[in-house]
């Protein structure tokens, strides 16, 4: 099972790259205080600003990166990059399916992989195609459950 600090962990990644993306490319605004709907992201995002990673800005105050955010969620994404396998010559989803099949070491790894190619990015569609019903509905409450974790770290 893994840790409620590891779980907002990786779960305060998730949100990172969701403050960070435009509206129209999947990104969302995030209010302070956080609608009913989303209060499960609560402890998530209040890790994030201890962290000094996001701050709450505007009149009414939403969630934005810092500049430490920005280069933490920079740092991020080319530890994500390096997962990907270098075979020369590989188009990306060759190179997607080669790396599938040599496996991942871990559960940060495999979810920095399904984060950075956008697996994650719809958690209702995650759901659907990792086989999981019934399906939980409510993203915000899924993103910091086990069962997302588990998912993840199953090796079948």
């Amino acid at each position: 099972m893994i840790s409620e600090s590891h779980k907002l962990t990786l779960a305060g990644l998730y949100l990172l790259k969701k403050i960070d993306l435009p509206a129209e490319d999947g990104g969302l605004e995030l209010s302070a205080p956080l609608a009913e709907d989303l209060a499960a992201l609560a402890p998530a995002l209040e890790r994030l600003e201890q962290q000094g990673l996001v701050e709450r800005v505007g009149e009414p105050p939403a969630y934005a990166l810092t500049d430490a955010g920005l280069d933490h969620l920079e740092g991020v994404m080319e530890e994500a990059e390096a997962l990907i396998p270098s075979d020369a010559g590989l188009d990306e989803d060759d190179a997607l399916e080669t790396h599938a099949h040599r496996g991942l070491r871990g559960l940060r790894e495999r979810f920095l992989w399904a984060w950075y190619i956008g697996e994650l990015d719809d958690l209702a569609a995650y759901q659907r195609a990792s086989g999981r019903a019934p399906i939980d509905g409510h993203w915000a409450r899924f993103l910091l459950a086990d069962a997302l974790y588990e998912s993840l770290d199953d090796p079948s």
